[in-house]
């Protein structure tokens, strides 16, 4: 696929580096919309709608758009605490959790956080945390639990413990979800019992992250699981009947991916350490889309609020941001 070279321009509000898309027929367009501005670790960015975005990391950083992306004001999360994850409903209505014992709730678009947290225990790192409406949400930490909240977050019930560290969690709605953490698990009930899932990954790959879109397509990223050999190329396997059976798809040359977002069964976005990759055929095959010039992308999250708007976040804070 051809490469082109997008010219400097100078905005009113950032400078657009000299980037490679690789998929310019469809008008699509990723720009560098923030780049590095101070040392501060960043773990995570979600988008409401539009407009409305926020920002989150190291020693209680929350930031918050309100023009897409374009600039950032800080909010005060009243925490030192590495915030890792977080989840919005709406504009005004979001949940945050991190280390410390730390899960933080909005109700007034970030003006004010309340640390919600289970308990008084401080080394439980909460990792991921899900809402579908303003009462369902789950939530994950480092001593294996996977904790559900059917109020909003006044309290939490353990609903599985026992595994190793912190699961990725892909909540479908309030009774089904999905959850990673070395092995794939899923409940159908709200968590009252789980099924383990094999995930069919090829040899010296482990998976590093996965996204369900429902309760039967589902996708799961690798990276090198060899614990030293050299690998520059990486698959993603798919599922369409829940994890009973997984395909994988061409060997997608990376570092490593590290993210996933998918708005719908056939339109679907990975980034790893240098590449950012897009299907439009539900996984089956994937286009290189976007790589910067330097070759160092080294994603940490991405969200879309659809096929036409969407954004990635490095661990340094530089966003790109992806327009139609």
């Amino acid at each position: 696929m051809k490469t082109i070279k997008l010219i400097f321009v100078l905005s009113l509000s950032l400078l657009i580096s000299c980037d490679k898309s690789t998929n310019p027929d469809d008008g699509a367009t990723w720009i560098l919309q923030r780049d590095k501005q101070e040392d501060i670790t960043y773990y995570s960015i979600f988008f409401s709608d539009k407009n409305n975005g926020w920002i989150i990391g190291y020693n209680g950083t929350i930031k918050n758009s309100i023009d897409g992306g374009n600039t950032w004001e800080p909010q005060q999360s009243d925490v030192s605490s590495n915030l890792w994850d977080m989840s919005f409903i709406n504009n005004l209505q979001g949940w945050i959790c991190g280390a410390n014992n730390t899960i933080l709730k909005t109700s007034d678009g970030g003006k004010t956080w309340l640390n919600i947290s289970p308990s008084n225990f401080e080394n439980k790192i909460y990792v991921t945390i899900k809402f579908v409406d303003e009462n369902n949400g789950w939530t994950s930490n480092n001593y294996g639990e996977i904790l559900r909240t059917t109020n909003g977050g006044l309290s939490w019930e353990i609903k599985k413990s026992g595994h190793i560290g912190g699961s990725r969690l892909s909540v479908i709605n309030s009774q089904t979800v999905y959850a990673l953490s070395g092995k794939l698990f899923k409940t159908f009930n709200g968590g009252d019992s789980w099924d383990s899932v094999e995930v069919s990954i090829p040899q010296n790959y482990m998976a590093s992250e996965m996204f369900f879109i429902n309760s039967n397509n589902g996708y799961v990223i690798t990276e090198n699981g060899t614990g030293g050999m050299m690998i520059t190329e990486f698959p993603v396997v798919t599922t369409k009947n829940g994890g009973e059976t997984w395909l994988s798809s061409e060997y997608l040359k990376d570092g490593g991916m590290r993210c996933i977002y998918f708005v719908n069964e056939n339109v679907g976005w990975i980034a790893g350490s240098q590449n950012i990759y897009k299907t439009i055929d539900g996984g089956k095959h994937w286009s290189l889309e976007f790589s910067p010039s330097n070759g160092e992308l080294f994603s940490k999250d991405i969200h879309f609020i659809d096929e036409n708007c969407g954004w990635i976040i490095n661990w340094d804070g530089i966003i790109y941001k992806y327009k139609k």
